[in-house]
This record gives C-alpha cells, structure tokens and sequence, in this order.
C-alpha cells in the first residue's frame, strides 16, 4: 500500500485531533488507564508470530496478568507457550483490556491498549537456561512481583513450583491507546501511565503506617489472611506498603502475600483502604462460615 493511501486529509485528521483534545478536557486519560489496570485481571496479549507459516502476524490470546508497584503489566507463561516463543524474537507486545461489565454495545464503553517490551524476569540465584537473555531482579522484588500474582491468580503458586512458568513484565511502557467511549479517544505515552509508588504523601506515612499495623493490628492482619487467603497463620507482620497495596509476611506457615486497595491510593486514603481491605476478609470469612 502507497504511503498515499494511507495518508489521512485534513478532515479525517481534525477529527482525530479533536478527540484527543476531548478525552483531555472532560476527563483524566492516563489516571483512567491506571485505574483500569489495577481493576481488570485479564485481558488478550498479542504478539508478533514466529510459527514458519505464520510469521509476523499478530497472535492474540486471553492472559491473567497484574500489575507492578510502578504500574506496570507482567504475565506469567509457559517456556513452550506460543507468546513465549513469540517474545523471545520480539519482545514487543500489546495488552488490550476493555470494561468487563460493559453490556449493549461494546463499543460505547472503554478499552485500552498498552503497547510495550516484554523482559524475562527472574529471581538472583535462579539456575534457568535463560538467565543470560532475562531481567535479573533481586529476590525481595522478585517476591513482590509474585505475591502480586497470586493474589489475582492463586493456581500459579503451583504453576512456578511444579512446572517451567516464568514471568515476562513489560519493562518498557510505549504508548497507551485510550478509547473511553464515542469521541473521547487518545494516545498516552507510556511514562504517564506508571507511577510513583510512595507518591501522594505515602513516601513518609508508608513507614509510620507500618510500625503502626504491626504494633496495634497484628490480629487485624491475620483476620485478613483467612479471609482473603484462607488460611491462618502464627502470626503476620505488614513489611511493605505503596499506592496500590501492601504486603504482609506470615509465618506457620510462611508465605509472602500481597493485598491489593484495587486502586490507586495516597496517605490521606490509606486508612480508609486498609480498613476496607479488613472488611472484605471479614466478610469473605463471613460467607464461607454461612455456606
């Protein structure tokens, strides 16, 4: 195709220019894509085939992912998936993501697709073949990075221990397509869809929040662990805490959990989101004693 006959007139480019200008003055583009992030679980990853008859078209397929302090996405997949072979070539990929409680038309709600670089990530220490070609993190980021998962997707606890998972984040953010329904469409670049961890304030009511919940609130933690884990630890200690979420150490048994606000806070929202966070465990705990 000529470069002619893809080259938009004045018009067509008005208009495109026009729904940017619109989804920036009625709304907070980014901040949606951010929210929308941490709300939805799943989406279809598409990334560039290498099968021989296939080669450089687009495979899409339904993924699990979460998301990291920064905002940024990561899945968990298979050393003999599709995508993996796929970005082990190309690490370029895109994540779509759309209202999963849009009903009617589909395309009167929002969608958005986040274009980026997906990186093998592995712990220090691991012993894969692939360590050469990964993004070595250490272990307390690589921990994070799975408690994050876990929570969204509880089965991959068994799927890294027994069988050849790794998790490919996408270290590079590139731009953001942002459709909030009719005229309301942007591009984003990929910078202002992260964010600061401790922004907001929490850079210094993270700590004192913590020593307070483990001081006052140690049973408060473990109410949160049966609930919304199902288990009952010894004890729990809160070792970390940003604007999506917190992160708590049990003992008997031991695990490294993460719990999420299921949006993005800041410290003068972070009382009421842990208290919240409290509430659906107890309320969890509630309706399995009802069933």
């Amino acid at each position: 195709m000529s470069d002619a006959a893809t080259e938009l007139t004045k018009a067509e480019q008005n208009e495109i220019d026009s729904a940017a200008e619109i989804a920036e003055q009625t709304g907070d583009p980014a901040g949606d894509v951010r929210r929308w992030l941490l709300e939805t679980h799943h989406g279809t990853l598409c990334t560039l085939s290498v099968k021989r008859d296939l080669e450089g078209y687009p495979f899409g397929s339904v993924v699990p992912f979460a998301i990291d302090a920064q905002g940024r996405p990561f899945i968990l997949i298979a050393d003999i998936a599709a995508h993996t072979a796929n970005l082990r070539k190309n690490p370029r990929g895109t994540l779509f993501i759309h209202d999963p409680h849009a009903s009617g038309d589909p395309q009167s709600s929002w969608r958005v697709s986040v274009m980026g670089q997906f990186n093998r990530t592995l712990p220090k220490g691991s012993d894969s073949r692939h360590l050469e070609t990964a993004n070595v993190i250490d272990d307390a980021e690589y921990a994070d990075l799975h408690a994050r998962y876990v929570e969204r997707v509880p089965a991959a606890e068994s799927y890294v221990k027994q069988h050849n998972f790794d998790y490919w984040r996408m270290e590079e953010v590139h731009k953001a397509r942002y459709i909030a329904g009719f005229g309301r469409i942007c591009w984003i670049q990929g910078e202002k869809i992260l964010r600061d961890p401790l922004g907001g304030g929490l850079d210094e009511a993270a700590a004192p929040a913590i020593e307070h919940m483990n001081e006052d609130h140690a049973n408060n933690m473990i109410e949160m662990c049966t609930g919304l884990y199902g288990f009952t630890p010894d004890s729990a200690e809160m070792i970390a805490l940003d604007a999506s979420g917190f992160q708590i150490q049990t003992t008997n048994p031991q695990r490294h959990l993460f719990f999420g606000f299921g949006k993005e806070i800041d410290a003068e929202a972070l009382r009421v989101a842990v208290i919240d966070v409290l509430r659906r465990a107890r309320n969890q705990t509630e309706k399995v004693r009802a069933e």
